[in-house]
């Protein structure tokens, strides 16, 4: 959490598969990538042991979705094409 105490700043879902999702916004210039064009505002993470997504532009109801309601949008995310681990 943060100042705003009733506001989440990440989440943890579990796709049909049992693989944890860790979710969280990043904001333009915190890992921002000039190379990949889609990240020239800010985007929510989707990030699990195995790869990275995100999605661009962040839904604004994602804090409250239901964890199904994420993990479908988890499925369609555009996956990070850089290196990761």
């Amino acid at each position: 959490m943060n100042e705003k105490t009733d506001e989440v700043v990440s989440r943890t879902v579990f796709d049909p598969d049992g693989h944890a999702w860790h979710l969280y916004v990043v904001h333009e210039g915190l890992g921002w990538d000039a190379e990949m064009e889609s990240r020239r505002v800010n985007w929510l993470c989707c990030s699990s042991l195995a790869e990275r997504r995100f999605v661009s532009p962040i839904p604004e109801s994602w804090r409250i979705m239901t964890d199904a309601e994420l993990v479908a949008m988890i499925a369609v995310a555009q996956r990070d094409a850089r290196r990761f681990h």
